[in-house]
């Protein structure tokens, strides 16, 4: 594969591939979806379009390795959002059911928990964990700014947040 210089080489590029894979890729994930009951077949579509979108902003990113097979990296691709897929309808379809894992509906206990209730357990987290919750929750910064303005790591406030989830 040629060195791509331009952004016209690279969506010349872009193109060629799916033109060349397309169908076989929307084949594969076909295949995959077909004994799923909640996917339609939009959401065959939905997967193709996204595989490909993930190629075109590898291409752009100039990280295509061009020792590896095409194909194969877009199956691999293909699995990987199907799979997503496959995991949010599916728990999308226990919430339809009813299934909820603690009992009642979803979200019954929100709807009888007060403001004030809610203040006392933020008060009761420990310094960081409170630091977190209201750079992240009450003013709506991200991981990345919230661990530049704790001058911490991302990776921590990521490990932080899902340890206080699962207390």
């Amino acid at each position: 594969m040629k060195p791509l210089e331009t952004r016209d080489d690279q969506q010349m590029l872009c193109a060629e591939i799916v033109s060349e894979h397309g169908r076989s890729v929307s084949r594969l994930v076909g295949a995959l979806l077909r004994n799923v009951p909640s996917c339609s077949p939009w959401d065959v579509d939905d997967v193709v379009q996204t595989t490909f979108l993930r190629l075109h902003l590898t291409v752009l990113a100039g990280r295509l390795d061009p020792s590896r097979s095409v194909a194969s990296y877009l199956k691999t691709i293909a699995r990987n959002v199907t799979r997503d897929l496959i995991r949010t309808e599916s728990s999308r379809e226990r919430l339809r059911a009813g299934s909820w894992p603690f009992g009642g509906e979803p979200f019954d206990a929100a709807r009888d928990v007060s403001i004030d209730q809610v203040s006392r357990c933020v008060e009761e987290l420990p310094c960081s964990l409170r630091a977190i919750y209201e750079l992240r929750f009450e003013r709506g910064l991200s991981q990345t700014l919230t661990a530049r303005r704790l001058s911490c790591s991302r990776q921590n406030v990521r490990t932080l947040e899902a340890t206080s989830s699962t207390a």
